[in-house]
């Protein structure tokens, strides 16, 4: 077997590793947190991420609790199954690497009230009294593939909404960004610390989601 064809063979196998991985409650909001912790440069260990044995909060890193949610599927109607499905089937019909290569499609960079419309929408999904949103750190994946990076020529639009001071702490992970975008005075500090930085971009991006 060459190169070429053990590199598609580890490809594929590591594609239903994924499919599998993101289907299963606990380990995918552990790889959100992880990839949030490191856009903003906070120094950690995988051991000190755990799964709560009890629900809210999804994960308990130090002092933060994070309610994990995942908000974008829908800005284009995606299911991810279908997704990993068609990923399988081209991997399968792929005899070279180019036989996957994909015309380039240009996308906007989301702007400042685009991205707090998606915020919303992550702490709508979750339906907790006050009382329980106030011990919890909110996270909202952004899955998007309507944009691609942040247009930081918006940051004169606010973040903040009234919605979010039901939750100790508001934060975004989104590809190669990440930030917090409410924190009260109760929240872990080193939420409060990162909250004065604004939106963080990766310093490595390409190493971030491995």
């Amino acid at each position: 077997m060459n190169g070429e064809q053990e590199y598609l063979d580890e490809l594929r196998e590591k594609t239903r590793q994924d499919k599998d991985f993101l289907r299963t409650k606990g380990p995918k909001e552990q790889k959100i947190v992880e990839t949030f912790l490191k856009i903003c440069g906070i120094q950690y260990q995988k051991n000190e991420i755990k799964i709560s044995k009890t629900e809210p909060p999804d994960i308990i890193f130090k002092e933060a609790k994070f309610e994990v949610t995942e908000v974008g599927l829908l800005d284009t109607n995606r299911k991810r199954d279908d997704e990993y499905k068609q990923m399988l089937e081209q991997l399968k019909n792929a005899n070279k690497i180019k036989d996957l290569i994909e015309p380039y499609k240009s996308l906007p960079a989301i702007d400042k009230s685009q991205l707090k419309e998606r915020i919303m929408q992550g702490a709508v999904n979750k339906q907790y009294d006050i009382q329980t949103k106030q011990s919890l750190d909110l996270l909202v994946y952004i899955n998007s593939k309507l944009f691609l990076g942040y247009d930081p020529s918006s940051d004169n639009t606010t973040l903040f909404d009234e919605e979010f001071n039901n939750w100790r702490s508001v934060s975004f992970v989104m590809g190669w960004h990440a930030g917090i975008i409410y924190c009260n005075n109760t929240a872990p500090k080193f939420l409060r610390d990162l909250n004065q930085k604004g939106i963080i971009l990766a310093q490595n991006p390409l190493e971030i989601w491995t």
